[in-house]
C-alpha cells in the first residue's frame, strides 16, 4: 500500500514474514475510546503508571535513552510481575500503538540492514558500517549474528554514541553473541556532528544506520547531519534512517510520559534527504503497518 503527499510516496510495509504487531478489529474499536482517555489524563498520572507496572516505570524513568528502548524491544519483563494487577497493566502499557510501533521499527530496520549488507558484500571484499547514536545496537548485532563466519569477517562496524553507558551495553551484547572475535568492532564516545566532521577523505563508509536520533533534532540540525553523512558515504553507499510520525497517542507520550520528540512524516523526511544531496529516485520511504514510524533507505 502506498501513501502519497505531493511528489513523494511512502510505502506502508505489511510484509507478513516480519510478523509485525498490528491491531485486530476489536482492538481498533477499543482504541477509538481508549486513546482519547489516554490523551486526557493529567500529568500527575505518570506516577500512577510507574507504580502500576515495574517495566512501565523503567521506561518512564529512562525515557529517551537506549535502556527505555531496550525495555520496549523486549516487551517488558513479565517475570518480575508480582500481582495479577501488574500483569493487567502490562497488557495496557506495552500494547499501545507507540510501544508496538517501536518494535515494528526494529523489525523493519533489521530487514533493511541485512538486505543492504548482503547487497554491498556482493561487490566488495570489505564493508565499513557506521551506526550513529547506536544505543544498544540490538538490531545490528542480531543481524550480524545471523550471517555466516565468512561474511562476518568482512565487516567493520563503528558504534557511535554520546552515552558511554549505551556503548558499554552494546559491548555486552556483542560478547553475549560471541561476535567480538568474528567481526571487527570499534566504539566511539562522541556526538554525531563532532564525529562526522572529524572524518577525513580516507574514512568513508559503505553503510550508515541512524535510527532514533533525528526524533530530537529540528530540521536545520537534521539537514546538517544528512549533509555530513552524504559526504562520508562511499559512492553507492547507503543510509538507513527513521523518524517518528504524528499519531493519535502523541499527546499521551508527550504530556503524560514526558517523552518529547519532533514528529515528521515519511514524506517530510524524504524532502530533507533530497535537500541534503540524495537523489529522489534513490530514496525509498516505508511506514511500518501502524504508521508510527517511517524507515528510509537512501542510496548516494
Amino acid at each position: 500500500m502506498k501513501k502519497k503527499l505531493g511528489n513523494f510516496t511512502v510505502i506502508i510495509d505489511k510484509d507478513k514474514n516480519l510478523k509485525y504487531e498490528t491491531n485486530s478489529f476489536f482492538k481498533k474499536i477499543i482504541n477509538l475510546l481508549f486513546i482519547p482517555v489516554l490523551n486526557s489524563l493529567p500529568k500527575s498520572f505518570k506516577r500512577l503508571i510507574e507504580k502500576s507496572n515495574k517495566s512501565a516505570g523503567e521506561v518512564i524513568r529512562n525515557k529517551t535513552t537506549y535502556y527505555a528502548l531496550e525495555v520496549l524491544y523486549n516487551n517488558g519483563t513479565r517475570l518480575n510481575f508480582r500481582t495479577y494487577l501488574e500483569n493487567f497493566f502490562y497488557k495496557i502499557w506495552f500494547q499501545t500503538n507507540n510501544a508496538k510501533g517501536v518494535r515494528n521499527r526494529l523489525k523493519k530496520t533489521k530487514r533493511e540492514i541485512k538486505i543492504n549488507l548482503l547487497s554491498i558484500l556482493e561487490n566488495k571484499e570489505k564493508v565499513r558500517f557506521l551506526s550513529i547514536a547506536s544505543g544498544s545496537a540490538r538490531g545490528i548485532i542480531e543481524v550480524l549474528n545471523e550471517l555466516d563466519y565468512e561474511l562476518q569477517s568482512k565487516i567493520e562496524v563503528v558504534f557511535l554514541d554520546k552515552s558511554i553507558h549505551a556503548l558499554e551495553y552494546s559491548k555486552k551484547l556483542v560478547n553475549l553473541k560471541g561476535l567480538e572475535k568474528r567481526v571487527h568492532f570499534s566504539w566511539v564516545n562522541d556526538t554525531a556532528g563532532s564525529y562526522l566532521r572529524s572524518l577525513g577523505e580516507d574514512k568513508k563508509f559503505d553503510l550508515i544506520e541512524m535510527v532514533g536520533l533525528l526524533d530530537y533534532f529540528p530540521n536545520e540540525k537534521v539537514l546538517q547531519i544528512f549533509n555530513h553523512i552524504f559526504s562520508v558515504l562511499h559512492d553507492d553507499g547507503v543510509l538507513i534512517t527513521a523518524n517518528i510520525n504524528d499519531n493519535r497517542e502523541r499527546r499521551f507520550v508527550t504530556n503524560i510520559i514526558d517523552w518529547k520528540m519532533i514528529y515528521r512524516s515519511g514524506e517530510e523526511m524524504m524532502l530533507l534527504l533530497k535537500n541534503s544531496g540524495f537523489c529522489k529516485k534513490n530514496i525509498i520511504s516505508y511506514y511500518e503497518p501502524l504508521m508510527i514510524h517511517s524507515i528510509l533507505i537512501a542510496k548516494k
